[in-house]
């Protein structure tokens, strides 16, 4: 009798999440899997999903080099896979960086929903480097004057800042 894989298991809180711990079958692994060597354990996954999302899974020259801690990237695959279970605030950073380095942008997306939904603020460093937009609006709706908005640029690399950042920014300018 051939073993199962358990593709994935429901967790106390009534969220599916996807296996992760082990590799694929039926000759798989050359073709539809992509290996991701963690620090601490290797994280086994489809390649349909991050080749979709990323142009950095899609290349064929993609490198497996040590990765992140296994948390960090368990969280940040769940995501990918369109999982919405709670992130501990200490791996949101951690994640945020992960889907900047991997190129994406859904996770992003979906962190940020979560913590919209939470009512939890990011500082503007956060929102300028990890390109949450809607995150900066919400902050943006928050300040009174355009000095405020001034000095707390000031003190950023609004060089690095997105375009879209960059025209909620002069928007609020034109306003104040």
């Amino acid at each position: 009798m051939k073993s199962k894989r358990i593709d994935g298991s429901c967790q106390y809180s009534d969220v599916w999440e996807f296996n992760f711990y082990t590799p694929l079958f039926e000759g798989a692994e050359e073709k539809k899997q992509i290996v991701l060597v963690c620090k601490e354990h290797n994280i086994y996954c489809h390649k349909q999903i991050p080749v979709f999302h990323s142009p950095f899974f899609a290349s064929e020259d993609y490198d497996e080099k040590p990765h992140a801690p296994w948390f960090d990237m368990n969280y940040f695959l769940q995501f990918a896979h369109g999982v919405r279970s709670e992130i501990p605030c200490y791996y949101q950073k951690n994640v945020f960086s992960l889907a900047k380095e991997y190129q994406f942008r859904n996770v992003t997306q979906l962190i940020e929903q979560q913590l919209i939904m939470r009512d939890y603020p990011m500082d503007f460093e956060s929102i300028i480097v990890y390109d949450l937009n809607h995150q900066l609006a919400m902050r943006l709706r928050k300040l009174k004057s355009s000095e405020e908005l001034t000095s707390i640029l000031r003190k950023r690399n609004i060089e690095k800042m997105s375009g879209e950042a960059m025209k909620q920014c002069v928007k609020f300018f034109m306003e104040h």
